[in-house]
């Protein structure tokens, strides 16, 4: 399966290449998923100059500052970085770049450093005092934040289920609450709410 991951990448970037070749350039769009990663490029002295997070728009002079060739870096916590380098002849006047970042590899995520574990803390303790107080939109936007870097997180599943629940997003809440039975442990009030949902649907 890897190497077939391998084999897919190669084709995908060998395409994207000759694709630009041959033309001249102005501008560089990167789009990412997640988003909010971090965009820098490598000078040839080895200096890396961050130019900002994705998606993001880019200036030619902004990218090819130390040469014709640019080493653009994708970088993001608890996913792999990647390297995509481009020769300033092969840039036309508008390109844009997508690309998926891979998570890292780990089999416990006890291995997280305490700094994440502190950050998603943090921001689910928010997402509850907000929906405490009945700013759902806010509620939301932070649980989103938090399963976009944290896909497997059930109870950022429950919590996000109860706010689409409250907000008469049932389908929504439905999705998420099973989902969060497949990522945690059994609980009768989440099998409750997803038959009431199912009856009311």
């Amino acid at each position: 399966m890897k190497n077939k991951i391998r084999k897919i990448t190669y084709y995908v970037l060998t395409f994207f290449l000759a694709a630009l070749s041959g033309c001249a350039g102005e501008s560089i769009k990167v789009s990412t998923f997640p988003d909010k990663v971090t965009v820098s490029i490598e000078e040839s002295n080895g200096q890396i100059i961050d130019l900002g997070e994705s998606p993001i728009e880019l200036e030619t002079e902004d990218v090819f500052q130390s040469g014709n060739i640019a080493n653009i870096i994708l970088s993001k916590e608890g996913y792999q970085s990647e390297r995509l380098y481009l020769s300033k002849s092969d840039i036309p006047t508008e390109v844009s770049i997508s690309q998926k970042l891979k998570r890292e590899n780990s089999n416990n995520q006890s291995i997280l450093n305490s700094k994440t574990i502190n950050d998603v803390a943090a921001k689910i303790a928010e997402a509850q005092r907000n929906s405490f107080k009945k700013n759902f939109v806010k509620a939301e936007l932070l649980l989103k934040q938090v399963l976009e870097d944290f896909p497997e997180l059930g109870v950022g599943h429950d919590l996000l289920a109860n706010i689409y629940y409250l907000t008469n997003a049932k389908s929504k809440a439905l999705f998420h609450y099973k989902r969060a039975k497949q990522l945690s442990d059994n609980s009768v009030k989440r099998d409750q709410m997803i038959n009431l949902i199912e009856k009311e649907l």
